[in-house]
């Protein structure tokens, strides 16, 4: 399983990273973000740069079982959803 957290370096984006990586797993954590933050899991969690207003293409390329996205103000932030 493969799981993809957008954000994920403040807030409720950080507390679902650490609660996931808490727990025995048998899934890949991708965390897309622009690199604000340092983030520091000790868990083996790929980290993709980049900003949803260009960057999503980065992950076009990965099938995920599980979208979180916790960073989304307005809904033209969630015009990539179906891409």
């Amino acid at each position: 399983m493969q799981i993809l957290i957008i954000g994920g370096s403040q807030f409720i984006g950080k507390s679902l990273l650490e609660k996931l990586c808490s727990i025995p797993k048998e899934y890949k954590i991708y965390l897309f973000n622009r690199g604000n933050h340092e983030i520091n899991t000790g868990f083996n969690v790929t980290k993709i740069i980049g900003d949803r207003s260009k960057g999503f293409e980065k992950l076009k390329h990965i099938n995920f079982d599980i979208v979180f996205d916790t960073c989304g103000y307005k809904p033209t932030d969630f015009k990539h959803i179906g891409d």
